[in-house]
């Protein structure tokens, strides 16, 4: 600003002014931002008090986390040099947390992948596991600010410049 003062908190002009007529696009960014929000704060993996290891949690062979690429499988030390991946998904398993709560309960959660695209194009994301047969349900998918019921169970397509979340589906065997 010309007198150097650069706190919106002190101005009574256009630079602090909140027009509070909101457009239909900017209440859906609302609604999106209140419902990831409620997410974030209502499911356990996502509230951790501890680091990921990404390591196999006392000899079972089950990890807190995998990288995965498009294809389903972890990610190589290889493709992690290659600075063309652009897109990779998390898996965060919330069974294999090693926390408790304040009266000494044992904490656990669902398995979500989080998957990212920021390629100018769509990509099929293929799941894990392929063999066990998983299905996933769609949480969110930022292309299109969704939170539906959805099922999937081979691949999903993963829209251009997008993120999204899957739960795992548990079975009732």
């Amino acid at each position: 600003t010309q007198n150097g003062n650069n706190n919106v908190y002190c101005q009574d002009n256009k630079t602090s002014w909140f027009n509070w007529t909101w457009t239909e696009d900017q209440k859906k960014m609302l609604d999106f931002t209140c419902k990831l929000i409620h997410l974030r704060k209502h499911t356990n993996i996502f509230s951790r008090r501890k680091f990921f290891h990404g390591r196999d949690i006392h000899g079972k062979g089950v990890t807190d986390i995998r990288w995965l690429s498009p294809d389903g499988d972890d990610m190589t030390e290889e493709e992690w040099h290659h600075s063309y991946v652009r897109c990779m998904g998390m898996l965060l398993n919330g069974e294999a947390m090693n926390e408790y709560d304040q009266k000494g309960r044992r904490i656990t959660d669902d398995i979500y992948i989080l998957m990212v695209n920021s390629y100018w194009e769509d990509v099929p994301f293929y799941m894990p596991d392929k063999q066990k047969q998983l299905k996933w349900e769609l949480v969110v998918d930022t292309y299109d600010g969704k939170f539906e019921d959805k099922v999937v169970e081979d691949h999903y397509l993963l829209k251009a410049r997008s993120l999204v979340l899957l739960r795992q589906i548990k079975s009732m065997d």
